[in-house]
């Protein structure tokens, strides 16, 4: 038996060759950028939030401070006990995703007290806005100055690690911590032993949200 046409002509390799999936376009650098800024700076804003509820919790015995004060006080002390209980949850073994996110909503939800206090304060602000006095306009001036002064820091910040000391031992800590749950002892570094608060804040961003996060430590302890 004879077969007529060519392999090439057979109906199933035609079928075969129109059914190839679609070539994606690239995405836009600019779209790309965009969402690499935004969701850090929701990191950032995620962590100070985080910092200043553990940091308000802490303050509930202390009712002489104004609220300058508390809110200078707040974000620093706060950054303090997430690097004991993430230090905690490494002595422990349970350094992870789970078990960090599950801290950070039981932080949230033991200050729930303080977030009802944050959002009445401004809603009750809200209606007498039109007529906003000059201590109101002075908070918001402020605010847009520091957020301007600030927008270089937070855009340094999302540089990737380059220098000698993170990359000789603060991120090779954080690192191992996040490898393996724990706070290993790491002899071959150049500094094995020191206070690692900052590690393990470290630890917890480069298991959320990667490497660049950890930057956040610095820039929040630092602001």
């Amino acid at each position: 038996m004879v077969l007529s046409g060519s392999r090439n002509d057979m109906p199933w390799r035609r079928r075969t060759a129109t059914c190839t999936a679609p070539v994606q376009p690239p995405d836009s650098p600019v779209m790309t950028a965009a969402a690499f800024v935004l969701g850090h700076l929701a990191v950032l804003l995620a962590l100070a939030a985080t910092a200043g509820v553990a940091g308000a919790l802490m303050l509930q015995g202390m009712p002489a401070l104004r609220a300058g004060e508390r809110w200078a006080l707040a974000p620093t002390l706060g950054l303090a006990v997430l690097g004991h209980l993430f230090g905690l949850l490494g002595l422990l073994g349970l350094l992870g995703r789970p078990a960090i996110l599950l801290t950070v909503l039981a932080i949230h939800a033991a200050g729930r007290r303080h977030w009802r206090a944050f959002l009445l304060a401004r809603l009750q602000r809200r209606p007498a806005r039109r007529a906003a006095s000059l201590e109101d306009r002075t908070w918001a001036l402020a605010a847009a100055g520091g957020a301007l002064l600030l927008t270089p820091l937070f855009l340094l910040a999302l540089y990737p690690p380059s220098a000698f000391d993170e990359t000789l031992y603060h991120l090779p800590y954080a690192r191992a911590f996040a490898a393996t749950g724990g706070l290993p002892f790491l002899p071959e570094l150049r500094f094995p032993v020191f206070p690692q608060l900052a590690e393990t804040l470290s630890a917890a961003l480069l298991l959320v949200a990667g490497d660049v996060s950890t930057h956040f430590v610095a820039l929040l302890a630092t602001i």
